[in-house]
């Protein structure tokens, strides 16, 4: 087998004459026993799937397409509703760790009352020692209690924007 694959590579060349024998990586996996890829003919198929031939724009083109296609595909719709369940059961964290660093307890729409508006304030410029800004975050909620004002940095918007886009992998947040 392994001299079919070494005849195989060196027939074989990328545009502007790259051979296979740069691929090393991907050809030296054969030997390491996964059946998705085992032979000349699963190397043949990444190869031909990587489109070699095909020039950057032609690529990046087909490859577009491609995510496209399968983003619209009932198994990955299904696979992102699968995953979205798993963090949502297991990826919470235990009632008395922290879901976000800046934030010392958990809030509920029960506890708290639902959130009416959240906007900022002002901001206030600060040093410790290097420049950074404090934002001053005015919330409320829909109880007939006065706003309170939340100070937060721009690393703790970061915060919360990424556990964001982890729980909700599929919504479009700016930034």
């Amino acid at each position: 087998m392994l001299n079919s694959l070494e005849w195989w590579m060196k027939e074989e060349t990328f545009q502007g004459g790259r051979s296979w024998k740069e691929e090393r990586p991907l050809s030296m996996m054969i030997s390491s026993g996964l059946p998705e890829l085992s032979g000349v003919q699963d190397l043949k198929y990444v190869h031909d799937a990587l489109q070699p031939q095909a020039t950057e724009a032609e690529a990046t083109i087909f490859f577009t397409r491609l995510i496209e296609s399968s983003l619209g595909s009932v198994a990955t719709k299904f696979n992102f509703f699968i995953h979205n369940l798993a963090q949502r059961f297991s990826g919470l964290p235990a009632s008395d760790e922290a879901i976000l660093s800046f934030s010392p307890k958990t809030y509920s729409l029960k506890q708290d009352g639902r959130i009416h508006e959240a906007s900022i304030f002002t901001y206030h410029k600060r040093y410790n020692p290097d420049k950074y800004y404090i934002y001053v975050v005015r919330v409320t909620r829909e109880t007939p209690d006065a706003a309170i004002f939340i100070f937060r940095t721009f690393d703790e918007f970061q915060e919360l924007h990424n556990k964001l886009s982890i729980v909700f992998p599929l919504w479009k947040l700016p930034g």
